[in-house]
């Protein structure tokens, strides 16, 4: 099983439980209770993931890899390259050692025919915009998944419509919207081989102790002289 991660260069990799509990989601071989969108809405109340910790204490995003791999799942990824921005502690893949494959970006739609779920983190740039299109989808397998936790403008989402009505791919897993909230007229809410979620996959618990604790960092870092976190790079678009 081939797990295919779009990441832009520099970028952290997220993998919050909402990825996997969307892998699991989308999967047609695992019975989950969903949530009815029968009035086009989100539900109120809707709740952002808990975490998930191991014994060890760390998030499942450093231990993710090898424990998938235990179930034959493999990771392939796109400019995969160190990253040198901040991260949570015990978390991610900052030296860029995870993926069994990296391919350039000029791999992609090679890289598409090969994997079974394809999950999108990127940033939302002029060369990403409208990336994931009816081209792109058609070089996807037929029993392939398509994730988005990154921006919705990355795919084109008519497009995607058209591709999952017409069986080009098995299903998606959507966070993330050209226009949000999903608009009640889209025909996304009622398609059985897709999932939807609020744009709230980088949501946990400790979401506000955690941008706290960056901003905190940032400050001691800006009165030391010290180079920023997490600073917006206008060439790069993010």
């Amino acid at each position: 099983m081939e797990l295919f991660i779009m990441k832009q260069v520099l970028i952290a990799v997220p993998f919050p439980p909402e990825l996997l509990a969307t892998i699991r989601d989308v999967s047609p071989d695992i019975e989950v209770e969903q949530v009815s969108f029968s009035d086009r809405k989100w539900p109120d109340g809707f709740s952002t993931a808990a975490e998930v910790y191991y014994a060890a204490g760390v998030m499942p995003s450093l231990e993710l890899a090898p424990n998938l791999r235990w179930i034959q799942m493999h990771w392939a990824g796109i400019n995969s390259l160190r990253d040198d921005g901040y991260t949570i502690p015990g978390t991610g893949d900052p030296q860029g050692e995870l993926p069994d494959r990296v391919y350039p970006s000029e791999a992609t739609r090679s890289m598409l025919k090969e994997c079974d779920y394809v999950v999108i983190t990127l940033p939302l740039t002029s060369q990403t915009h409208h990336l994931i299109n009816r081209d792109m989808l058609k070089e996807m397998k037929p029993n392939a998944y398509l994730i988005n936790i990154g921006r919705g403008s990355i795919i084109h989402e008519a497009d995607l419509i058209h591709a999952l009505k017409k069986g080009w791919i098995a299903g998606a897993g959507l966070d993330v919207f050209e226009e949000e909230p999903l608009p009640a007229d889209s025909p996304l809410w009622q398609m059985e081989n897709v999932i939807l979620t609020p744009h709230i996959s980088g949501f946990t618990p400790h979401y506000d102790e955690r941008a706290v604790d960056l901003f905190g960092e940032n400050l001691r870092r800006y009165l030391s002289g010290k180079p920023l976190l997490n600073l917006v790079n206008r060439e790069r678009e993010y």
